[in-house]
């Protein structure tokens, strides 16, 4: 008796702590509260995210969202602020950076894993994100 009154009342007050924590720090979290809003972005977000490696266009995103091209385009980048494949190469170079920091990929697997089918397309792209080739920074000890 009551555990269905005290789970709803531990509920509130975690999301309660959450918005408190999101006005306080940056506007990542915002982000995150700005997917719920919009279920076919969080969608097609889902799959960016769960799938990184896969080869995603703005077109394959928007049939996941069942959305047309320009209406998924529009919906992305007002709940992102950025276009929807600027946020999958964030998401896929974070991985790749992950991996690199793990040490137990090759690199051609790393710039598989992170949806490259070319090494210099790779190196090219995580030395602009990071400012360093990836195994400079697989090599640097304190890289974020």
């Amino acid at each position: 008796i009551g555990a269905g009154a005290m789970s709803g009342a531990l509920l509130k007050q975690v999301i309660v702590a959450l918005v408190r924590r999101s006005l306080k720090t940056s506007a990542l979290w915002m982000e995150r509260f700005a997917l719920l809003g919009d279920p076919q972005i969080a969608r097609a977000f889902a799959d960016m995210t769960a799938r990184p490696s896969a080869p995603h266009t703005v077109e394959s995103l928007a049939q996941i969202a069942c959305l047309s091209r320009s209406a998924f385009m529009a919906r992305f980048s007002a709940a992102f602020g950025q276009a929807p494949m600027q946020v999958l190469r964030d998401i896929r170079m974070r991985q790749a950076a992950a991996q690199l920091r793990a040490g137990d990929l090759a690199l051609d697997q790393v710039a598989h894993n992170a949806g490259y089918a070319s090494r210099g397309a790779f190196i090219r792209a995580f030395r602009e994100i990071y400012g360093a080739a990836p195994a400079e920074y697989r090599a640097t000890p304190s890289s974020s």
